[in-house]
């Protein structure tokens, strides 16, 4: 079942192409889900910790399990997309992060009135619940359909239009945890989630309700607005639309996925520990948070540049240089001293960081096709979801055994290093379908 794209007003009676006002919606899309982004969640943890009264590793352990938990429903939710829309899966997941929401910011008091079991069992399964639910709806749903409609409406242009939607995306996230903490400031950190719940969760599901649609085709609509002109060939077009269980034999598709995934297990888990890494490293705490904002700065030139060239070069290239940013962010971080190593964490989060995204978006409709991708898509968020629910624990581990996250860095060194090789042989499905013919 699927809403009609006449409803409740056709998009091609729209006096300019429809599809510049669904790169706006989806790009709010995203930026809707960071309450249940880790950098969302992030502004929330000694507030939970206060109340749940719970240690830090039993609360990352229900973090961990309930991301984990949440990520083996993607691919089923993916499916989903593909048979009813994007406006019934991804209305639903915002309602959903909404419920959510609502739901965290009582659960504290319910674990208190269950007593047949030690508080502490209480507080970890119903954190896991709670986290379970805000991850798979916000995380998982709500921002892999924002992503997939953009780049379902574009394909000459679609490199151009998810770098310059990022710009956005990135700046917005690099703020969330400053005004959450705001928020949180003015009216506590209850009201701040149920602010959210209506704002990003009920009535966004009503923004999406009018204004997303599916693709250009069901509204009598063309991608980028006009046909392309004669000759014109775009590494874009597609000759093949593959089924998940082809994807899923491909060699390129899980180099790109456990790229993409590696650099969400370190992001993950450098933003989580980063007090702890620079504190390790004797370094002052204040040093720490004061890399994201050049990083966000480098990552908004990096994505607006990589969003033009990859309507130009082969998108495995971009993974390469991807790769790159990340190896170079994981040796600032294992030689992290007072100087370079530094700038080098910057500069690396920055080139990765703006790549990510970008490859996140057009890599799934430009190597597999279109019909799809909700399925395919959702494989790969499972991949990167689980990886970045356990990247956290791998350096807690690393510290609590070795000293310090020299260990765990080490060891994401000699992961990328081996992606980075395989990365130019991650060649386009289409291309051999086009060398057969």
């Amino acid at each position: 079942m699927k809403i009609s794209s006449d409803r409740p007003f056709s998009p091609k009676k729209f006096p300019f192409f429809y599809g510049w006002l669904i790169a706006v919606v989806g790009t709010l899309g995203v930026i809707m889900s960071t309450p249940g982004q880790t950098i969302g969640v992030s502004a929330f943890t000694e507030h939970l910790l206060k109340a749940f009264d719970i240690s830090r590793n039993q609360f990352s352990l229900a973090y961990m399990i309930g991301t984990v938990t949440s990520s083996l429903f993607l691919i089923k939710a993916g499916k989903m997309y593909d048979k009813h829309g994007v406006r019934i899966v991804a209305g639903l997941a915002a309602f959903g992060m909404g419920l959510a929401l609502i739901g965290l910011s009582f659960s504290d008091a319910a674990a208190r009135r269950i007593t047949f079991l030690p508080h502490t069992y209480i507080a970890v399964a119903i954190l896991i619940i709670g986290f379970f639910a805000l991850r798979f709806c916000g995380q998982g749903v709500l921002t892999m359909t924002s992503r997939n409609m953009v780049a379902k409406w574009f394909i000459r242009k679609r490199g151009l239009v998810v770098g310059v939607m990022g710009i956005f995306i990135s700046l917005s996230f690099s703020e969330a945890p400053e005004f959450l903490d705001f928020l949180i400031r003015k009216i506590g950190w209850r009201m701040t989630w149920i602010s959210c719940a209506i704002v990003a969760g009920f009535l966004f599901s009503i923004i999406i309700f009018i204004f997303y649609r599916d693709n250009p085709e069901e509204c009598g609509l063309i991608p980028d607005g006009t046909p392309a002109p004669e000759n014109e060939k775009s590494i874009h077009d597609v000759k093949k639309q593959f089924t998940l269980e082809e994807a899923r034999r491909s060699f390129a598709f899980w180099v790109f996925s456990v790229s993409l995934a590696m650099f969400a297990l370190y992001i993950t888990a450098l933003t989580f520990h980063i007090a702890s890494v620079f504190k390790n490293n004797g370094l002052p705490v204040s040093e720490a948070f004061s890399i994201f904002f050049p990083a966000s700065v480098i990552s908004v030139f990096v994505r607006v540049a990589g969003g033009y060239i990859s309507d130009k070069i082969k998108i495995k290239y971009l993974l390469s240089v991807f790769i790159i940013g990340m190896m170079i962010s994981i040796f600032g971080l294992v030689f992290l001293k007072a100087g370079m190593p530094r700038w080098l964490i910057i500069s690396g989060n920055g080139i990765a960081s703006g790549l990510f995204a970008l490859i996140l978006s057009i890599a799934w409709p430009t190597y597999f096709g279109r019909k799809n991708l909700g399925a395919i898509s959702g494989l790969n968020m499972t991949v990167i979801i689980f990886f970045s629910a356990v990247g956290p624990w791998i350096f807690s581990q690393s510290l609590s055994i070795f000293g310090s996250y020299k260990a765990a860095g080490t060891l994401c060194i000699a992961v990328v290093i081996i992606l980075l090789i395989l990365s130019f042989r991650a060649d386009n499905p289409q291309l051999k379908i086009t060398n057969e013919k």
